[in-house]
């Protein structure tokens, strides 16, 4: 039988959170669904949990990579697996409301939305999604766009399957493989929507230097738009004077979590840098505009000639 929505979910070495993400998934009011695991090559026991799961509920799908390929290419094999009219995503570390799907599918049908995300709570340690209250918030749909940033929680995204078969994810975006989905949605004129009920929970990852190559990613990412606004000036090479100052840091070993240029300087006031790296940051920034305003001027000055 059919299913009406596969979920899909990635892990890699996930022994210690996977347990909680599937059983979030199991515990859905809608339960006509299937959940499609790729196993990414993981070396400690995540495999034999999923196979123990499995045995218990059928609608658990593992699919298992010969190696390490990474998100993209695990993501685009469980597109190809996946039976169910409408696909959503789940990350093995986080935790889905019992209620998510079924609001998410009875939100996106017949809609004219390509892509349909949720609200997030965030959390470090554990949530108990029985006693995770969702009454009291207005239930409407906002409009977004990523033009500039991503604005949407990855695993708590829906799409219709027959869509994201047609777009996929691109492989040499890892990290940041759905903000590139997004764009190139939101470029085609397709329209992306949030529903204003935090349905997800997003568990706060510890901060590690592979943050700051999906955050390189992201910013990849927004090359692509003929403008990118940051801090009221107009790049026209998008991106480039940022780009160079998270290149920068990145070298020196600072870490950042994986998010959009906008986010530089809040991360800093939250503590993940060192206080005193604060307004060095905030020095490179001006410095970087300044040099590109300069470049711009120079730029304007050749074509004129």
């Amino acid at each position: 039988m059919t299913p009406l929505v596969s979920v899909v979910m990635p892990v890699y070495n996930g022994e210690t959170y996977v347990a909680s993400a599937v059983d979030s998934i199991l515990r859905q009011t809608l339960s006509d669904l299937e959940l499609i695991v790729i196993d990414d090559g993981s070396t400690d026991s995540t495999s034999s949990m999923l196979r123990t799961i499995s045995r218990r509920d059928k609608r658990v799908r593992i699919v298992t990579n010969a190696r390490n390929y990474g998100i993209p290419i695990s993501l685009n094999t469980g597109i190809e697996a996946a039976r169910g009219r409408f696909l959503a995503r789940q990350d093995a570390d986080d935790v889905s409301h019992p209620e998510r799907l079924a609001r998410q599918v009875e939100s996106l049908d017949g809609s004219k939305l390509a892509a349909l995300g949720t609200a997030v709570r965030y959390f470090r340690s554990e949530i108990k999604s029985a006693t995770w209250r969702v009454t009291g918030y207005k239930e409407e749909i906002k409009a977004v766009s990523v033009k500039y940033g991503n604005v949407l929680t990855h695993g708590s995204l829906m799409f219709e399957t027959r869509l994201l078969r047609e777009y996929r994810y691109s492989e040499g975006f890892a990290g940041a493989e759905d903000f590139d989905l997004l764009t190139r949605m939101e470029e085609a004129g397709l329209r992306l929507g949030m529903l204003c009920v935090p349905l997800y929970a997003y568990r706060i990852p510890v901060v590690n230097r592979r943050g700051f190559e999906y955050y390189l990613a992201s910013l990849r990412v927004q090359r692509r738009f003929a403008a990118y606004r940051f801090q009221g000036v107009t790049c026209r090479r998008p991106c480039e004077a940022v780009f160079r100052l998270a290149d920068s840091c990145y070298r020196m070993s600072y870490t950042v979590e994986s998010r959009p240029v906008r986010i530089l300087l809040k991360v800093a006031a939250c503590g993940l840098y060192p206080p005193t790296l604060v307004p060095y940051i905030k020095r490179a920034v001006d410095v970087s505009i300044r040099r590109w305003r300069e470049q711009e001027t120079r730029d304007a000055a050749t074509t004129a000639r």
